[in-house]
């Protein structure tokens, strides 16, 4: 296991080395779907699901396929809780950046995200972050949809420091 972690660190320093890799931290507010406590009474009933307001805090690195492409692997963790409700997501998303001006860019992103929630549930769903880029500022707004469930979605939007 030591060895696989070590090599696992050695590969993205080389990555990070050969590659211009960006990484970003990300703070937001939005909603997101949890079961209500009358979930387990009425499962089939869709009012069993509610929408909450929630924040959370983002961290994303984005590495290039190539030292100056437009396509991108973006790995994030994102955390979300209203205090009563926790989630973790882990998207992997895929990206291409679209210049706009000088130092800014749209970098639309999709892909696959595991999301584990505080009721002991693992899901699996489609996440898509549309974030702009302005020198070292980033903005966006992050959805995730559940693809096994009803719950488990989310949309935010956020704010941060691109490094």
């Amino acid at each position: 296991m030591k060895r696989v972690f070590i090599l696992m660190v050695f590969t993205i320093m080389a990555i990070g080395a050969s590659a211009q890799v960006t990484y970003n931290v990300r703070a937001g507010i939005g909603g997101m779907d949890v079961k209500s406590d009358d979930y387990v009474y009425n499962f089939y009933n869709k009012n069993s699901v509610e929408t909450i307001f929630s924040y959370g805090v983002m961290a994303q690195a984005n590495i290039p396929f190539n030292k100056y492409g437009k396509f991108s692997f973006s790995p994030t963790v994102l955390f979300l809780t209203d205090m009563d409700y926790e989630e973790l997501y882990i998207p992997l998303l895929l990206g291409y950046k679209i210049g706009i001006g000088h130092k800014k860019l749209f970098f639309p992103k999709i892909g696959a995200s595991l999301v584990y929630a505080d009721y002991h549930e693992s899901l699996l769903g489609i996440t898509t972050d549309l974030a702009f880029e302005l020198n070292h500022l980033v903005v966006g707004v992050f959805g995730c949809y559940s693809l096994n469930c009803d719950y488990g979605s989310c949309i935010f939007a956020t704010i941060g420091y691109k490094f």
